[in-house]
C-alpha cells in the first residue's frame, strides 16, 4: 500500500503547478459532467426517453446500473474512509475520497447509454464513434477529479473498476431482456 499512496502523491503533486485558471475553470465544468445531481438527472431524462420511444426494457436495466452502482460506491466509501488529498480552494468535497463516484457513474451511466445507444446503429464506425465519445468524456470526467485535486488516481481507478462492474451487469441484463 506504501506504493500505491507514494504514487498518488507523486501524482497529485505533479498537477499541483498546472492547477491555474483557465485550466480549473475548464475542470470544474468538466466535473460537473459526473456529480451525483448531474448523472441521477441523465438517468430520470433518459428513462423517459426510452419509456416513451418504445425501449421500456431498457429502463430496469439503467436503473439497475445506476442504484447498483451509487450503493457500492458509497458503501465502499464509507468502509474505505479515505481522506481526500487537500483541494484546491476553488473545489468542494466532502466524503470519503475512495472510491471516486463521479468516475464510477459517470462510466456506469454513460457507458450504458452509449452501449443503448450503439443498438440502433449497424455501422461499426458509427458505433465505435460512440464508444470513443463516450470514453472521452468519461475519462475527462476522471481526469478532472484528479486534476483539481479531488481525489488520488487510485480513487479515480477505483471508481472505474466499479463503474465497469456495474456497467457490464446492465448490458448483461439488458441482453435477457426480449426486446431492445
Amino acid at each position: 500500500m506504501k506504493g500505491l499512496s507514494d504514487f498518488d502523491a507523486a501524482a497529485n503533486g505533479f498537477f499541483a503547478a498546472y492547477r491555474h485558471t483557465p485550466l480549473i475553470e475548464i475542470f470544474l465544468w468538466i466535473t460537473t459532467l459526473g456529480a451525483g445531481p448531474t448523472v441521477l438527472v441523465v438517468v430520470f431524462v433518459a428513462s423517459a426517453l426510452l419509456a416513451t420511444t418504445g425501449r421500456r426494457a431498457l429502463v430496469a436495466p439503467l436503473w439497475l446500473t445506476y442504484l447498483g452502482m451509487e450503493a457500492t460506491v458509497w458503501a465502499s466509501k464509507y468502509a474505505v474512509g479515505r481522506p481526500r488529498p487537500d483541494f484546491i480552494s476553488a473545489a468542494s468535497a466532502t466524503s470519503p475520497s475512495f472510491p471516486s463516484g463521479h468516475s464510477a457513474g459517470s462510466l456506469a451511466v454513460y457507458g450504458f447509454l452509449a452501449y443503448v445507444i450503439a443498438l440502433r446503429f449497424s455501422d461499426v464506425r458509427q458505433r465505435a464513434a460512440i464508444y470513443i465519445f463516450t470514453a472521452a468524456v468519461v475519462f475527462a470526467i476522471g481526469f478532472s477529479r484528479i486534476f483539481l485535486s479531488l481525489h488520488f488516481v487510485t480513487d479515480v481507478a477505483a471508481g472505474y473498476a466499479t463503474g465497469g462492474v456495474w456497467l457490464v451487469a446492465g448490458i448483461a441484463y439488458c441482453r435477457r431482456t426480449p426486446s431492445r
